[in-house]
């Protein structure tokens, strides 16, 4: 079984301003502060196709592994991002992430499903605080989530996210 993770944010800046920070792994970087620790993870632009190597460290100490995350697609005109990220203590997590316009600004939508892997509820809420942390970080206005338990597959050669969604 699998977690699924829903995340909206809601800011004033434009959409195409938000995106291009949603695109940058230096957002992530920055917006994890001491929750998370990305070693040897660069802070560049995110190009489609390509994958990045990456040690992972929850509050900068414990459970310090090797992964890397793979940008499936990233759409500029469309403001879409997916992603595909392996490590040892989640197997698969499938992170989309959907920035629209609205008419206070725009809305940061982060869907994420992972693989549970070792200490599924544990893995579970601390992405979910992880990413709550982010979007503060943004100064997001108001942030909404929900986490629950998903019976879809998680497999590297699965689509990211189906056409239905």
């Amino acid at each position: 079984m699998s977690v699924e993770l829903f995340i909206k944010g809601f800011y004033q800046c434009p959409p195409d301003v938000l995106f291009a920070r949603a695109s940058h792994f230096s957002d992530s970087i920055e917006g994890s502060g001491n929750l998370s620790r990305y070693k040897s993870l660069p802070a560049v632009q995110m190009q489609a196709g390509s994958s990045y190597a990456t040690e992972f460290a929850i509050l900068g100490l414990f459970n310090r592994n090797t992964g890397h995350i793979k940008i499936e697609s990233l759409c500029e005109s469309a403001r879409t991002l997916e992603s595909t990220e392996y490590r040892s203590n989640i197997r698969v997590s499938r992170h989309s992430i959907q920035i629209k316009a609205t008419a206070a600004g725009s809305v940061w939508i982060d869907r994420i499903i992972l693989d549970k892997g070792a200490l599924p509820s544990f893995n579970a809420r601390y992405a979910r605080y992880v990413q709550l942390q982010r979007h503060k970080y943004r100064d997001a206005f108001k942030v909404e989530t929900s986490l629950t338990t998903s019976y879809r597959s998680v497999l590297p050669t699965m689509p990211v996210f189906l056409p239905v969604d």
